[in-house]
């Protein structure tokens, strides 16, 4: 269980998700997150994971009275189809950087793919934050066109910033510098 991120999670669930609502649960991992979409309402969840672990969440979703609502997909969220859209899309996959588990491929595809007009993504935005140094060069050198970076402490401040949005950008805007340049 993620200490930082989890009960972030939750919280955007019990806001988000409305009774009669379908969620697609992109790499439902232990299922926690589509567990608690039906607790607060939905009607049916289809959950996808890659991982072998969806088969102990079926179990643990069928121990709980909940298997008639939770369809399980082995599979990439690339390589299903579903009959109908759905309204929310949630997915957890952002790893310890935000965006080393693939999620903006994924979370773009099943956007276009299966998400009604007017649905919801959880998390709506991740935050990033990067800082340019110069470091001396490494001994021995790094392969061309590498790109390194080091985070102290990626979770620090996760409910309170938003900065990566997956929803449809009319334009991008970016912060002036400090000598007013863009």
């Amino acid at each position: 269980r993620d200490r930082n991120r989890t009960p972030i999670l939750l919280r955007a669930i019990g806001r988000v998700v409305k009774k009669g609502d379908h969620v697609l649960d992109l790499g439902c991992g232990t299922g926690i997150l589509s567990l608690a979409s039906l607790r607060a309402g939905a009607s049916r969840v289809t959950a996808c994971d890659v991982d072998s672990i969806i088969h102990r969440t079926a179990r643990e979703a069928k121990r709980l009275g909940m298997a008639d609502k939770i369809v399980f997909f082995e599979a990439l969220s690339s390589e299903i189809s579903l009959p109908k859209k759905v309204d929310v899309i949630l997915s957890e996959t952002v790893g310890s950087f935000g965006l080393n588990e693939n999620i903006l491929p994924f979370v773009a595809d099943a956007r276009r793919r299966f998400l009604k007009k007017g649905g919801k993504i959880i998390p709506c935005r991740i935050a990033v934050f990067v800082a340019p140094v110069q470091l001396p060069p490494p001994s021995p050198p790094l392969p061309q066109n590498n790109i390194v970076l080091s985070i102290s402490n990626p979770t620090r401040n996760l409910e309170s910033t938003e900065a990566l949005s997956f929803a449809p950008r009319k334009r991008d805007r970016f912060p002036a510098l400090p000598d007013g340049s863009r």
